[in-house]
């Protein structure tokens, strides 16, 4: 090719930009085990307060009302303590099988049906 030829190409090459990078996803940062964990009441159940800590695990905001899930702050709160602890920290099972069988109780005891409560949350994540 002459040298003419090659001047002429270069300017087309530099009309072509690299190829854009593809996005990188960000993953939020969760909630660690032991503030899942902190607030358990003796008698089974989480705080309210503990609400913003655990729906920090779901990718949607909860609904306003629910038939499956509970209206009550606390059994809402203590429902979706044992759903992050089966959920998201199943590898750590031997330490937190006693705390959940107790809030389970308690939920029962609320007449909280687990079953369609735990499906329902799992459209949530």
């Amino acid at each position: 090719m002459a040298p003419a030829q090659q001047k002429q190409q270069a300017p087309q090459q530099a009309k072509f930009a690299p190829p854009p990078k593809a996005p990188v996803a960000v993953k939020k940062s969760l909630p660690d085990y032991s503030s899942v964990l902190s607030n358990q009441n003796s008698e089974g159940f989480w705080p309210e307060v503990k609400l913003s800590t655990l729906t920090q695990f779901l990718n949607k905001a909860l609904p306003d009302s629910s038939d499956s899930l509970p209206s009550d702050k606390i059994l809402l709160c203590t429902l979706l303590a044992v759903f992050v602890l089966e959920n998201f920290f199943e590898e750590r099972e031997d330490e937190w099988r006693l705390i959940a069988k107790k809030a389970r109780t308690y939920l029962l005891k609320n007449n909280v049906s687990l079953t369609r409560a735990f499906d329902e949350l799992s459209d949530y994540i």
